[in-house]
């Protein structure tokens, strides 16, 4: 559904040279570590072959957020409207019932700009800045698990080789964690488990995050593999839903209005279905050709989305847990 959303916008192509390797998306492999033995082997031939041709215009495209936003940016810089800033800072925003002044600031230069609109779509993220500022609440699960996402490049074909997957599920209790292929070659993501109150986030160095990469692989030869690592982030596979999806001329999407769990990988999916919905609404109304008491279908019809698609990732993840 999500190709479908941006074939509209004539993203096919440029979407399916940034997919992983059709040969790399059938599959998920249990193993003891990535140079072990395979403990299990889970397959859905169907989603992405053929066959999927007879339920939608699209095939089943994978890829990672790092270069689906690349392109993105490029095709919203392309409008004549848009005007696409980075480096800003958002500081508050003021709704004064006909408008909304949103003050921004260059992080570059300090500088603060008042920035007056009709609308502000907040999609601002888990953590969004805007949704505490409007003092809209979440309902949900906070989990206790965590993880320490490391995107990295390396060779690990003599590892892969003959057997590619989208996920390699290291099931060892001592070093359980991910390695998912970002692009059926050099580029890797590896997720590591671990328990807050036994290790802080902060404890986790860059030394001893490719020290448990290589721990994961768990071969001699891994002490010579060279790991250029791109960057580490700790994060926390939490379960909610904004209470509301709209107050009056701010509206939220993505992840700033639901935060999904990764199992099954489904966040940023419903993020760009949510903000479809929205967009065509707000176009309606903005346009004349409807009033404003549509937006408030918005809300009505996401949040239900948002509430099954989360109890369905947390359902996933428990059963991962048991196998």
């Amino acid at each position: 559904r999500t190709c479908e959303v941006w074939r509209q916008l004539g993203l096919t192509e440029a979407l399916e040279e940034i997919s992983v390797p059709r040969d790399w998306t059938t599959q998920v492999i249990h193993v003891d570590s990535l140079a072990g033995e395979e403990v299990a082997r889970a397959t859905w031939g169907r989603l992405a072959g053929e066959e999927s041709l007879a339920l939608s215009p699209c095939r089943y495209t994978l890829s990672s957020q790092n270069k689906i936003d690349p392109v993105l940016a490029r095709m919203a810089s392309a409008y004549p409207q848009t005007q696409v800033h980075f480096n800003r800072e958002f500081l508050d925003v003021r709704d004064e019932g006909s408008h909304v002044v949103a003050r921004v600031r260059d992080v570059t230069t300090d500088e603060v700009e008042e920035i007056a609109a009709q609308w502000l779509i907040a999609a601002d993220g888990a953590a969004s800045g805007i949704k505490k500022q409007l003092d809209i609440g979440t309902s949900g699960v906070r989990s206790p698990r965590y993880y320490l996402n490391n995107e990295f490049r390396a060779d690990l074909s003599r590892w892969t080789e003959g057997r590619p997957a989208i996920l390699y599920m290291v099931t060892s209790e001592q070093i359980a964690g991910i390695f998912v292929p970002l692009d059926g070659q050099r580029h890797w993501l590896c997720q590591i488990n671990f328990d807050p109150k036994v290790d802080t986030p902060e404890s986790w160095t860059r030394e001893r995050a490719l020290a448990r990469i290589r721990s994961m692989i768990d071969s001699p030869e891994a002490k010579d593999v060279e790991i250029d690592m791109v960057a580490s982030t700790v994060w926390a596979p939490d379960a909610g839903v904004a209470d509301q999806l709209r107050k009056g001329r701010v509206l939220l999407t993505g992840d700033a209005a639901h935060v999904v769990p990764p199992f099954g990988g489904f966040g940023m999916n419903i993020g760009v279905q949510s903000v479809h919905n929205l967009a065509w609404k707000l176009a309606a109304v903005i346009e004349g050709w409807a009033p404003i008491e549509l937006l408030d279908s918005y809300g009505q019809e996401r949040r239900k989305v948002a509430q099954d698609v989360c109890s369905f990732g947390t359902y996933n993840a428990q059963k991962i847990v048991e196998v």
